[in-house]
């Protein structure tokens, strides 16, 4: 299955979010950024995923974040795809 085309407008969106926060990779060809080894977020096609704990995925949730599935055969635990209007309000998309 070929990996989707990173949005340009959604890689934007989560640069200006995260600023300087991270290690910015590409990993699969798609933007991703890391602290301490660990990805906590990234661009997949159109979307934009995150790491989040239990406490704060149950939240996500309440607010419409869906279970991170990139390769339709099982979700990747602890992340989340997030709903566009979070991702276009800078209070709830701040780090």
């Amino acid at each position: 299955m070929p990996w989707p085309k990173p949005s340009v407008e959604k890689t934007m969106l989560l640069e200006h979010a995260l600023k300087s926060k991270g290690e910015h990779r590409v990993l699969f060809g798609a933007p991703t950024w890391f602290v301490g080894g660990t990805m906590f977020a990234g661009v997949f096609g159109d979307d934009i995923f995150i790491r989040l704990t239990p406490a704060d995925q149950t939240e996500a949730k309440k607010l419409g974040a869906k279970p991170f599935d990139p390769m339709k055969r099982g979700v990747m635990k602890n992340y989340l795809l997030l709903p566009y209007y979070i991702l276009y309000n800078d209070k709830l998309l701040e780090p």
